[in-house]
């Protein structure tokens, strides 16, 4: 009997402890590209939103979102980052989409606009500089849709670079939190 209490006692200080490692934004406080908050006022309401992202070599990136101290969502990229909860404070939504930089493998580091597919310029609504070098832009589902087919014929010459993940959360359809993390 003894040994089933301590190994309850043990179960319950293991859970306590991964539940707070879950819920708690500074196991990112070391992480890259890490966390940004902000400040936000919807109505009445003051909404304070935290969101952390931990990327990882060669494995999905993490991350940790909580509104006003409520933890929204604790994942990963493995699939694009789209999540939604009802909360106390209302209906939050979230997503990341990926900015993306087309690069050139020759000594000119950027794509010239004209050499894109004219399908992938506009799905992803790729614009050009003054140059007519093609300009970051942003990989949403809409862009999903042809960006795999559209480059896969010049992989070899170009390569598609993620340069940061542009993240944002709205409560009741008003945006409180819309930032981009560089890596």
């Amino acid at each position: 009997m003894k040994k089933n209490t301590t190994f309850t006692l043990f179960s319950l200080v293991v859970l306590f402890f991964s539940g707070c490692a879950i819920n708690n934004p500074s196991n990112f406080a070391s992480a890259k590209p890490g966390c940004k908050n902000n400040l936000a006022k919807v109505g009445n309401l003051e909404v304070y939103t935290d969101f952390c992202i931990k990327k990882i070599s060669f494995k999905p990136s993490k991350y940790f979102v909580s509104v006003n101290k409520e933890l929204v969502f604790n994942g990963t990229d493995y699939t694009r980052v789209n999540f939604e909860k009802t909360t106390k404070n209302g209906h939050i939504k979230g997503e990341c989409n990926s900015l993306i930089q087309i690069q050139n493998f020759e000594d000119i580091p950027y794509v010239l606009i004209t050499s894109l597919p004219k399908k992938l310029i506009e799905e992803c609504k790729i614009e050009s500089n003054s140059n007519g070098y093609a300009l970051a832009f942003e990989k949403d589902t809409a862009c999903d849709k042809v960006y795999y087919t559209s480059l896969s014929p010049m992989l070899g010459k170009v390569i598609p670079v993620e340069i940061a993940r542009k993240c944002k959360v709205k409560l009741n359809n008003t945006i409180i939190f819309e930032e981009t993390f560089e890596f």
